[in-house]
């Protein structure tokens, strides 16, 4: 029987885009204490700005923000090359099916109202890191999204 271990070698990074300072700080401590390096924004200028500066493992991303709402925040990650395989997971006050669909059909990965109840997240945050990490081990084809046989 063949064992695999897959080897975390750094912290994964959520960056948090969230305009109340006061669910910053509590989705910061939650992150902190479940083993995620956090990085915040306040704005969708700021989150481009960190972006810019480091890839975020998987964005947190409200929707109701000052300029740019996390739809369209979304919309313009998914349209990047370079970004467009981060995970954002909205996490915001807007419950109606209309809106929960809309973020998905932007690109999101989930969706999660506020009050959040801290095991679901940080439940639906490793879910997505790990489905992430194991995408990127698996050699899919680029043109037609089938994985490849090498050999």
């Amino acid at each position: 029987m063949m064992s695999v271990n897959i080897v975390r070698s750094k912290k994964k990074l959520v960056l948090i885009v969230e305009d109340n300072l006061t669910n910053v700080v509590l989705l910061e401590e939650l992150l902190s204490k479940n083993g995620y390096e956090v990085g915040t924004a306040s704005d969708a200028n700021q989150a481009f700005e960190f972006i810019n500066n480091k890839l975020p493992d998987l964005i947190l991303l409200d929707v109701m923000m000052p300029g740019m709402n996390g739809f369209e925040v979304c919309e313009e990650l998914k349209s990047n090359v370079e970004t467009k395989h981060i995970p954002v997971i909205f996490l915001t006050a807007k419950t109606t099916t209309e809106d929960i669909v809309q973020g998905f059909k932007v690109g999101g990965v989930d969706y999660v109202t506020k009050p959040y109840k801290k095991e679901e997240l940080i439940a639906r945050v490793n879910t997505h890191i790990e489905i992430c990490m194991l995408r990127s081990l698996l050699p899919i084809c680029s043109s037609c999204k089938k994985i490849r046989n090498d050999e």
